[in-house]
């Protein structure tokens, strides 16, 4: 799996933009703060995992829209977020032949 993770500038400047969307109240999607390397970029959607992020192992879906989901790498139940199972299919599919790769990388950033 090839890891990338965002420039600290990057990070400056969407944090920037959620301090202000907190304030104005627009609706924020579910990530953090910190490096959050990509396992896979598919044809609708990315999937991340954060370092250092809570527990039970999961981790996130990105759809191109915006909208994000946590889900659990054991059962792949979502955990967070409304995202219909139809829009997550190919993410929960190819999580599910790399069960045991996101298990892995999970052990390697949360130890």
């Amino acid at each position: 799996m090839q890891l990338r993770c965002r420039s600290a500038e990057l990070r400056a400047s969407e944090a920037q933009r959620q301090k202000t969307e907190t304030i104005t109240g627009k609706v924020q999607s579910l990530h953090y703060n910190r490096c959050m390397p990509t396992l896979a970029r598919l044809a609708r959607s990315a999937v991340t995992m954060y370092a250092a992020d809570h527990l039970p192992p999961h981790f996130h879906v990105r759809l191109h829209d915006g909208r994000e989901a946590l889900v659990e790498i054991a059962t792949l139940d979502v955990l967070r977020g409304s995202i219909a199972r139809r829009d997550l299919a190919e993410a929960l599919t190819w999580a599910e032949a790399n069960r045991a790769a996101l298990a892995a990388k999970w052990k390697e950033l949360n130890p």
